[in-house]
């Protein structure tokens, strides 16, 4: 299965525009039954509505659970993991659509990392090269590629933070498997696995590397001319059209910010339009995002320096789970406001793509600064922030 290296580069997730036309949702309900090999307690399951990635909550872990909801997607992505006494994680994504769904787990450690199902009614499991004629058709395409970049990031994967030289040589091999794949895909566009894998692996890089505008255009040109209408114009289809588009021509120094009023986690409204005549701060991050949470005693640093007064910060997050977002709020004491951006509106809205991201907005209510991901924000934003305030 594949692994997440560099965590914090996000494409197209299955984002949504805030003007992405409202289409009738479909209901899902689907019980998952662990057998005595699988612990309830070290289970994880959350699924792709087409629209925002949301968790479930198994509160009873009791080994047999129920969940329902909605979903926009042609079918619903369900993933599960689980990690064993060892540490080592093991996943598998289930398609499910609106008939009710019963998926049977079991855990046997195997080189794939891959949960096992006993038994399926109504779901399709995704990684399964027996039933899953493409996803099987592919591996041995990609057999040699896969093996070479696997051995490779084994070797050198604990050098990759002291070495730009040896992450650049991996990213560009993940480049090369991503163009080799697109080419696979393209013979089987009118699968929707093609489509799906298409969305969530290639035009969402999932952090391994960040792509340039050149590469941005390419992927949306096959997007358009490789996938049949169906698929196109399909909720998810039409989301990752606008997702291209927005993170193709993002905004740019001294344009007006978009506008937004939202109620902050402590229950307060935070209006940027209120804000005016004050230097804003939007701080895009996550929990779960190391390189965000290394950024927050410079946060707190500027917080304190600046008079509230004449400067706010805005804590946008996209932490999947509330929890863990006021835990850490707490426990690092962030004393500005915070809002949990769950179905990822404003992240959208602004085009955020990395995290973290830091944008200032001068007094008028335009962006006077952008993290650029090259340069040092702690360097850079302060030097803007002494030169403005």
């Amino acid at each position: 299965m594949k692994k997440n290296i560099f965590k914090f580069f996000f494409l197209i997730s299955c984002w949504v525009f805030l003007n992405q036309p409202a289409l009738a949702q479909k209901n899902f309900e689907v019980t998952i039954k662990l057998d005595t090999s699988l612990v309830p307690q070290k289970m994880d399951y959350r699924y792709d509505d087409g629209q925002k990635v949301v968790m479930l909550i198994d509160s009873a872990q009791t080994g047999k659970v129920v969940f329902k909801g909605k979903f926009n997607a042609i079918y619903l992505s369900l993933n599960i993991s689980y990690v064993d006494k060892s540490g080592i994680w093991y996943y598998n994504t289930f398609f499910l659509g609106e008939k009710p769904a019963i998926i049977e787990l079991t855990y046997e450690p195997n080189a794939d990392q891959l949960l096992r199902h006993k038994r399926m009614v109504n779901a399709q499991d995704v990684y399964n090269i027996n039933t899953n004629k493409v996803y099987r058709e592919m591996n041995i395409y990609n057999k040699r590629d896969n093996m070479a970049n696997y051995l490779f990031y084994q070797k050198y994967k604990t050098q990759f933070n002291s070495s730009d030289s040896l992450k650049k040589v991996y990213q560009q091999k993940v480049k090369s498997l991503q163009n080799r794949t697109m080419g696979f895909l393209k013979k089987h566009a009118g699968s929707y696995f093609s489509f799906w894998y298409f969305q969530h692996q290639i035009a969402n890089n999932i952090g391994v590397y960040k792509p340039d505008t050149a590469d941005l255009k390419m992927k949306f040109h096959y997007f358009k001319t490789v996938f049949p209408q169906k698929f196109r114009q399909s909720f998810e289809g039409k989301a990752m059209a606008q997702a291209f588009e927005k993170v193709i021509t993002p905004m740019k120094l001294k344009e007006q910010a978009p506008l937004f009023t939202v109620q902050s986690i402590e229950g307060k409204t935070i209006s940027l339009n209120d804000l005016k005549g004050k230097y804003v701060l939007l701080n895009f991050w996550a929990t779960w995002c190391i390189p965000c949470m290394k950024e927050i005693p410079f946060l707190k640093s500027i917080r304190d320096k600046y008079s509230p007064e004449k400067f706010a910060v805005i804590g946008i997050s996209r932490d999947i789970n509330e929890t863990n977002l006021t835990n850490a709020i707490s426990r690092e004491k962030l004393n500005w406001s915070h809002f949990f951006d769950k179905d990822m509106n404003i992240s959208r809205l602004y085009g955020i793509n990395v995290f973290p991201t830091l944008i200032l907005l001068n007094k008028e209510g335009k962006i006077i600064y952008k993290s650029d991901y090259i340069k040092d924000d702690t360097i850079e934003l302060s030097r803007v922030l002494n030169a403005e305030i």
